[in-house]
């Protein structure tokens, strides 16, 4: 064999040329990266879905009655299944209170939320109409019935009404809900009389809906 050959090794996508002199003498290599190599693909995450299952008696309505506006309102309460998990979430609903012969005409607004991902000893959410001045409708759970929601009005309080849960709900807790006026706080009070939850209650911007619908929604967790 000539002396001073060189041999080209491929090995994974990579050349390493490997110089020989005289077969005794020791070798020297060097690895080029190869211009044909193209990066692995990314595996694909894998996509779960599943789909809610109600629970026996697990949609029932806890409360309802009227608003300012001629609307009315209902608070649901749903228990459902979603793949291993049973979860809990409260429906707000407001419509008219003659409603159109044409449910598709009928201007209805809903908000709803999951009280096992909502802080604090009340969870609670709201709804508002496209007004200025108009009041806040706020609902929640109340996870210790024994506890009081008030509403803070320049230093006077009042309490949330309140709605006993079905025993067949299997949800603990009570759902309390009321108008709220601009500019007032929301109170818990355990029975020893300590405020264990303070929350100001804001209407968040309705811009952009129009005058008298019930679509301008708040949240003040």
């Amino acid at each position: 064999m000539r002396r001073g050959a060189v041999w080209l090794t491929l090995a994974a996508g990579a050349a390493t040329a490997v110089a020989a002199c005289g077969g005794s003498s020791p070798t020297s290599t060097s690895t080029v990266a190869s211009r044909t190599s193209t990066p692995a693909p990314t595996p694909k995450a894998r996509v779960v879905s599943y789909q809610v299952q109600y629970l026996p008696h697990g949609v029932q309505t806890v409360a309802a009655g009227d608003l300012p506006g001629s609307r009315r309102f209902s608070i649901v309460v749903q228990r459902y299944r979603l793949g291993p998990k049973v979860d809990v979430s409260l429906v707000a609903s407001t419509t008219p209170d003659r409603p159109s012969k044409r449910p598709e005409l009928t201007p209805s607004s809903s908000t709803s939320f999951n009280p096992s991902q909502t802080p604090g000893v009340l969870a609670f959410e709201g709804i508002t109409v496209c007004s200025p001045r108009a009041p806040m409708f706020v609902y929640g759970l109340l996870r210790t019935p024994a506890d009081s929601a008030l509403l803070s009005v320049d230093g006077a309080t009042r309490p949330f009404a309140r709605a006993t849960l079905p025993a067949d709900l299997h949800v603990s807790g009570a759902v309390v809900y009321g108008l709220v006026p601009p500019h007032a706080t929301l109170l818990v009070r355990s029975p020893s009389g300590a405020t264990v939850q303070s929350a100001p209650l804001t209407v968040q911007s309705t811009a952009a809906c129009a005058p008298g619908a019930a679509v301008g929604f708040f949240g003040g967790r």
